[in-house]
């Protein structure tokens, strides 16, 4: 690796310094991430799986609503499981192994950086990395993306280390983690890693094809790439076996489908993924396409930032080839971008001018400056309580004094974590719990098993699917149920309990409701600023997105409840 011109020592390079940034990070990342009910509509695949998995015994065979489950590996559901087993089943216990994973993947982003780069790459990385807006907003949301996120970035580490001593054991070990990466998410990711260390290869090596070739015999270790393929495959294979054209035809829609879909390429998707690193890896996204201009125009840093490098095209490429895109497809990719700023903060004497270093500075305190600001309108657009103020107050006079400290360019590379953190550690305190408010799912379930012990008799769901029903309720949602069909078995012997709708409940001859309330139904609370809008609205008095229920109960024999 090229030799740059070493730094001064500041504040920053203390070790309490780092330790405070690793504990604001643990003190955003772990505050409140249990406080809500379970997200609908993907958080609710994975709790209620997790509790059909104790309830039935089987650990291999995962189903959603007793229906069975094949969209996803298992790896996801295995470490909720494990923490429900320690833990209980409870949201805190389903979202801890996630929040775990990542806050660790921050440090196996700067472990790549420090390994290739030097400790102080090594914490800007970790800095970069930990509040990158998409990711941090995923950093609790019971899903594979953090898991995948993690083991991908932990692979990554162990190859980088694996070359630098050239011991095969660290390549067999990241052989290893690469078959749970493909556990996580699918096969696919044997690709996604694999052009990710060819390419690697091909730019450290100038494009030289006979010495990348030499270089790529080292990744080359059949009992590291055995041992990948039986972590990675095992469960597919199982699968297939017990379920054959069924499950072939859910892992084929999963992968081969989204990934050559019938979709026709249009003049669009090269632009879906850079759009979306815009706002996806705030606060740093403006000055990380100023790094990697910066690096790809000269040969030597291109040859310096290899991995990054390629890490970054590699993602690019195959997921704007691909048919499916979903802006959570490329979080695997930030750890390698934050490793490009984290160089470009280190190595400031690349800057080739001023006009260079203002625009520099610009895409740092101007993202800095509206998050900042953020955070003061999320107070008073909300009506939250003015002591929320105290917050960006503190920040401000943090800022102050590392410029006194730490120098007016260290702060102006810090600026943009500590301002970012005013908004996220305000929503986390004092928004989340708030949403709760027109989210009565755990309400509803509780109501239902006190009324209703019995798993046996399913709950009804008008003209939609509510999908944390199953979870909150312990029994079989009956989905889409029309008005006619929930009338109709209502007017039957059998025990009868449903959530209808205004119009249904009357038909029925309105009898008294166990509850009756407001429930989400614009769209996906996966879309999370319309929800959070929504929300709002809602305490404007405005219910447009949502829509009152009652939860009918008749009990068996005609006996009214």
């Amino acid at each position: 690796m090229a030799k740059l011109a070493p730094q001064e020592i500041t504040v920053m390079d203390q070790p309490w310094f780092k330790y405070a940034i690793y504990g604001l990070t643990a003190l955003l990342y772990f505050t409140n991430f249990g406080t809500n009910a379970i997200w609908t509509p993907n958080e609710s695949f994975y709790a209620e799986a997790v509790r059909e998995m104790f309830e039935s015994g089987n650990y291999l065979e995962f189903f959603y609503n007793y229906e069975p489950r094949f969209n996803k590996p298992p790896l996801t559901y295995w470490l909720i499981a494990s923490s429900v087993i320690l833990f209980g089943l409870n949201e805190w216990a389903i979202r801890l192994p996630i929040v775990l994973l990542a806050y660790l993947t921050n440090f196996a982003a700067a472990g790549i950086a420090g390994r290739l780069y030097g400790p102080k790459a090594s914490l800007w990385t970790f800095i970069t990395m930990a509040f990158s807006f998409q990711f941090v907003g995923n950093k609790q949301y019971a899903s594979p993306e953090t898991p995948l996120t993690f083991f991908f970035t932990l692979c990554i580490l162990l190859f980088v280390i694996a070359w630098q001593s050239r011991n095969k054991w660290w390549l067999f070990l990241a052989f290893v983690t690469l078959g749970f990466t493909v556990l996580v998410k699918g096969y696919p990711y044997f690709i996604v890693i694999g052009a990710i260390i060819g390419l690697f290869v091909l730019i450290y090596q100038n494009w030289q094809i006979k010495n990348a070739w030499k270089e790529l015999r080292f990744f080359i270790h059949i009992p590291g790439i055995l041992i990948s393929l039986l972590i990675g495959l095992s469960w597919i294979i199982y699968m297939n076996s017990v379920y054959g054209e069924a499950f072939q035809e859910v892992l084929n829609a999963e992968t081969i489908n989204r990934a050559v879909g019938k979709k026709p390429f249009s003049w669009e998707d090269p632009f879906f993924y850079p759009a979306v690193i815009s706002w996806s890896f705030l606060p740093y996204s403006l000055a990380f396409y100023l790094a990697l201009i910066l690096i790809v125009r000269s040969k030597e840093w291109r040859e310096e930032l290899a991995l990054p490098l390629a890490w970054f095209f590699a993602m690019l490429l195959i997921f704007t080839i691909s048919s499916g895109k979903i802006p959570t497809y490329f979080i695997q990719a930030h750890p390698a971008m934050s490793i490009m700023v984290a160089w470009v903060f280190v190595n400031p004497e690349i800057l080739p001018n001023r006009k260079w270093k203002i625009a520099w500075n610009v895409s740092l305190l101007f993202p800095a400056i509206l998050l900042f600001l953020a955070g003061i309108a999320l107070v008073i657009y909300l009506e939250l309580s003015r002591n929320w103020l105290e917050i960006p107050l503190v920040i401000a006079l943090l800022i102050g004094w590392l410029s006194y400290r730490a120098g007016k360019e260290n702060t102006i590379r810090l600026i943009p974590f500590m301002c970012v953190f005013v908004p996220l550690f305000i929503f986390s305190l004092a928004v989340l719990p708030q949403l709760e408010k027109y989210r009565p799912y755990k309400e509803i379930g509780t109501i239902i098993n006190q009324t209703v012990p019995s798993s046996s008799t399913p709950i009804y769901m008008q003209d939609r699917i509510l999908h944390n029903l199953p979870y909150y309720a312990k029994r079989k949602m009956i989905r889409d149920a029309s008005k006619e069909e929930l009338v109709n078995s209502f007017n039957t012997g059998n025990e009868f309990l449903a959530l209808v709708k205004t119009d249904t409940w009357q038909a029925m001859g309105s009898p008294e409701p166990l509850w009756n309330g407001y429930i989400y139904e614009k769209t996906s609370e996966s879309r999370f600023a319309i929800f959070v809008r929504a929300h709002i609205q809602a305490e404007q008095g405005n219910m447009d997105a949502f829509v009152m229920y009652y939860l009918a109960h008749k009990k068996q024999n005609n006996i009214s409840n």
